[in-house]
């Protein structure tokens, strides 16, 4: 029961995360799965891809060559902006749920390098209220 709040704010700060997941042989000739590219010089394969933004097309008018470009280039340049905003507001809910976590009064651990259960104590969490509010300024606009 004692673990019951780890396991609660594990969830509530893990966010779902899309990345791109690759396979390789290494020299000792381990195979190992990483979310990081791979050596230069190894051969490997994608197995998921991060997924490209949706692009929604209307019909749209026929245009002069010199037109054309500028016009991509300008729903490249809306496309890039709208994920851009979805980011952004990703990243203000987690940082607006770690505010509220921190706020809560609950007792927070995290696990240290060696593989033990660290305790917050109000110092630390001090640090990371001031930073979830500065990262909350910064996103949530």
């Amino acid at each position: 029961m004692s673990r019951l709040p780890v396991v609660l704010l594990s969830l509530l700060l893990s966010l779902p995360v899309a990345a791109e997941l690759n396979k390789w042989v290494d020299a000792q000739g381990n195979i190992v799965y990483s979310d990081m590219p791979p050596p230069a010089a190894v051969k490997s394969e994608t197995l998921r891809a991060t997924p490209a933004p949706e692009v929604t097309r209307t019909n749209p008018a026929p245009e002069a060559p010199a037109d054309a470009d500028s016009a991509k280039q300008a729903r490249n340049r809306a496309a890039v902006e709208a994920e851009n905003r979805k980011i952004a507001q990703a990243n203000c809910d987690a940082a607006q749920q770690n505010l509220r976590t921190l706020q809560s009064g609950m007792r927070m651990a995290e696990v240290n390098e060696a593989g033990e259960t660290v305790y917050l104590d109000d110092a630390q969490r001090e640090q990371r209220t001031a930073k979830a509010k500065q990262d909350i300024a910064e996103w949530c606009k």
